[in-house]
């Protein structure tokens, strides 16, 4: 691996992390809190992986090719895929209130390019992989290697969590579930998680014209068919393969010199045999699997579909843990920070302190007034225009996140929010107003008690934000059962849970309807666990709202066990159906023992979900 451009980022790289180190999410979203549920910093953590850079890739079709020969038939984008869970190394850099922050276990996405032109689209569009094939057939591939798709498919989740709740052998979380959910984050116009932050372009040394082949992908970046709403004004960084089986690599890099020249110092040079590892070769190891994978990729793995088992050579695997950390630590990470430091002088600066307010304050005064000459909103479309100052705000405040700069976020989600409110971009409020909440947890982690202005200021906020994402004439299915679900575990968090609170949330999310029968038993048995860890921690005390708790938990009991018995799962319902019956033997209410002991008569016959 060689990057052959200058950088100001401290950069340590960490060479005894083993690609092992790619399945700690895995292995994480196993671990609970002792309340059942997770801690406040493991969810903050899982929040941290999945709001990070994503990268579209484009490849030419001798990269593709490449790929495919080596035995990874969605083409060279696959070989990135799981490399970017977990980078290698870490970076120490000044955040916004100029203190050093370092930043280490970071996360990219890679994305093929045709799914982010497909994603939202209803009817066919041209794609660059169709521009690119009409200026030259043998450019790309005509067709697009992978079948990968952005965004959930609410149907595919439920059915993962169906399948997966008739093993015996796996323990239904609310972590675990959350954690795919987060997996299937779409590109919506009121949140820039999604969209990319950079595109990556592959030619290998078997490109007969390499720099005519760049050249030409290269200028026909801007007509990547991305949804209106995101900006086209999007850093490129590319990659020269060479072929350490077939080619001279005093020639390979003598071509990536003068690739430099031409194009930049954006370049990578990256070295992997084309060869297709097998088990009759020696330093090769299973191809590591993603963390991240969707609802539709975890499905096939649970009905047997999944593909053979694939191989790398180490070399290969090392020099890929290379790359993706030379793209974070040298390319992603100080592009971010240029893009937040000017945009914070630009957009954010103007509606700070006094002058901010009072330019807030005449800006809502005169748009009451006039309100479709003076906003850059689109209330018949819901967006705003990607290069307004509405829209840029958004973006400076989710790069600050991506960086783990919380306090500036939490600034501009803030000044942000206020904006979307007075233009009632209902969505945008939410997701803001979402955001807000979820910084002050992060930076929370150290200081759990929050003071009590601060907790109904932050109430306020979860409020506003599912009255928008749900009673407004735009509403967004994915975005509010994300919402209750995050903003809920937080609740139940910390190490004195607001356990009432908490099941209060909880409530209006399985009343909300935006969870399948599998996803509202999760959260009725994770709120009865809630009430009985915490009972259990209190259980010397004589206090009447520990027996009122008692009864608590005794009725989310019930609850968990009628919600399974409606899944047809016999076996999760049962213990519930024991535990209440326990509980309610000593009640002197005959008509509700005898609605407990019929519980345990109810057909529970196991049932499929063909439907």
């Amino acid at each position: 691996m060689d990057k052959r451009s200058e950088t100001t980022t401290n950069i340590s790289f960490d060479e005894n992390i083993s690609s092992s180190s790619l399945h700690t999410g895995e292995k994480e979203s196993q671990r609970t809190s002792t309340h059942g549920l997770y801690t406040a910093e493991e969810l903050s953590t899982i929040i941290r992986e999945a709001y990070v850079p994503r990268i579209s890739v484009i490849c030419s079709r001798d990269a593709d090719e490449f790929a495919i020969n080596k035995g990874f038939p969605q083409g060279f984008w696959e070989l990135l895929y799981p490399f970017g869970d977990r980078v290698r190394g870490k970076v120490r850099r000044r955040d916004m209130q100029d203190a050093m922050l370092t930043l280490d276990k970071t996360s990219l996405q890679f994305v093929p390019v045709d799914s982010l032109e497909s994603h939202l689209s209803d009817v066919p569009v041209v794609s660059i992989r169709d521009i690119l094939t009409a200026q030259n057939p043998k450019l790309v591939l005509p067709e697009a290697p992978s079948n990968y798709t952005l965004g959930v498919h609410y149907k595919n989740v439920e059915r993962w969590a169906w399948t997966l709740a008739h093993e015996e052998n796996r323990e239904m979380s609310i972590g675990m579930y959350i954690r795919q959910l987060l997996t299937g984050m779409p590109v919506s116009s009121f949140e820039t998680f999604s969209h990319p932050v950079a595109h990556l372009v592959v030619v290998t040394s078997h490109n007969p014209t390499p720099f005519e082949s760049l050249r030409e992908i290269i200028n026909s970046l801007p007509q990547i068919s991305l949804p209106a709403f995101v900006s086209h004004d999007i850093i490129y960084f590319f990659v020269y393969v060479h072929d350490e089986d077939q080619h001279d690599i005093e020639l390979s890099m003598a071509i990536f010199d003068t690739m430099l020249q031409t194009f930049g110092e954006r370049g990578y040079f990256l070295r992997l045999h084309s060869q297709k590892a097998t088990l009759d070769y020696e330093h090769t190891i299973p191809f590591p699997c993603s963390s991240w994978l969707s609802a539709e990729e975890r499905l096939q793995m649970l009905n047997g579909l999944e593909k053979a088992q694939q191989l790398l050579f180490q070399s290969d695997a090392e020099s890929l843990k290379r790359l993706v950390s030379h793209i974070a630590f040298n390319g992603v990470i100080p592009h971010l920070d240029r893009c937040i430091r000017i945009w914070d002088d630009q957009y954010a600066s103007p509606r700070r302190g006094f002058t901010g307010r009072l330019f807030f304050a005449s800006k809502k005064l005169i748009s009451a007034q006039n309100n479709s000459h003076n906003s850059n909103f689109f209330a018949s479309s819901n967006v705003y225009r990607p290069d307004s100052i509405e829209a840029y705000l958004r973006k400076l405040a989710d790069y600050s996140f991506m960086l783990r700069d919380y306090v500036h976020a939490n600034q501009i989600y803030e000044i942000a929010s206020k904006q979307y409110a007075n233009d009632d971009a209902y969505l945008y409020s939410a997701a803001a107003s979402e955001m807000i909440v979820i910084t002050e947890h992060i930076l929370h982690l150290d200081r759990p008690y929050m003071s009590l202005t601060n907790k109904l200021r932050l109430n306020e906020c979860m409020q506003l934000a599912m009255a928008n994402y749900l009673n407004k004439p735009f509403n967004s299915y994915y975005h509010a059962a994300r919402c209750f679900l995050l903003l809920g575990q937080y609740l139940s968090s910390f190490p004195n849970p607001r356990v009432d609170d908490a099941a209060n949330w909880n409530t209006g999310l399985l009343f909300s309807k935006r969870l399948g029968p599998v996803g509202r038993a999760i959260v009725f048995q994770q709120t009865y666990e809630l009430y009985r860890q915490t009972g259990r921690i209190n259980s010397d005390s004589l206090d009447s709202r520990e027996m009122k708790r008692d009864r608590k938990t005794a009725f989310w009991c019930v609850m968990a066990a009628d919600a399974w018995l409606r899944c047809h799962i016999s076996f999760r319902a049962r213990p519930f159906i024991d535990q209440a019956k326990d509980f309610y033997t000593h009640v002197a209410w005959q008509d509700l023992n005898e609605c407990v002991a019929k519980l345990g008569e109810v057909d529970m016959t196991p049932k499929s979900q063909d439907k």
